[in-house]
């Protein structure tokens, strides 16, 4: 029909609607997850933080983009450094997060009358459970990370 009469214009209106409507929807998290997957041997990349997708993605799916990311850095034997704010996800999210990670740090912040004391709990260490540990640390100008004290978990 349309090589005998032509298009009409009732004809484009409706295709202009359907099929040739641009859709300027972006997914970060593929973006981000797909930029990952692209990196070769030996990669070293950082992701700071996940925060951003937690809150407006579906748990499940950033978790499934997570594992595609940790098996792709562990055939490349690339490094990958994830963060998290804990209030930011459950504890099975969190649970889930951990099995898949080889190394799980949290960071504490306490206070102690005036002063304040920052700590980091290893508490998981893959193929290496003797580090497991939780070291209390001071951050200066000077001297930057110092370790004051260490205390073994196993």
């Amino acid at each position: 029909r349309y090589r005998l009469e032509g298009f009409k214009l009732p004809d484009i209106q409706r295709l202009a609607q359907t099929r040739f409507v641009d859709d300027d929807t972006q997914d970060f998290l593929t973006e981000m997850t797909n930029e990952i997957m692209a990196m070769g041997p030996y990669f070293r990349a950082v992701i700071d933080s996940l925060d951003f997708f937690m809150q407006r993605e579906d748990p499940s799916r950033v978790v499934a983009m997570l594992r595609m990311m940790q098996a792709h850095t562990q055939i490349h034997r690339g490094i990958l450094f994830v963060t998290v704010s804990n209030d930011t996800i459950t504890p099975a999210i969190k649970q889930e997060m951990a099995a898949i990670a080889d190394m799980v740090c949290d960071f504490k912040v306490r206070t102690i009358g005036s002063d304040f004391e920052t700590s980091m709990i290893i508490s998981k260490f893959r193929n290496a459970p003797e580090n497991l540990s939780i070291m209390v640390f001071r951050v200066t100008p000077e001297e930057g990370i110092t370790p004051e004290t260490v205390e073994r978990i196993a």
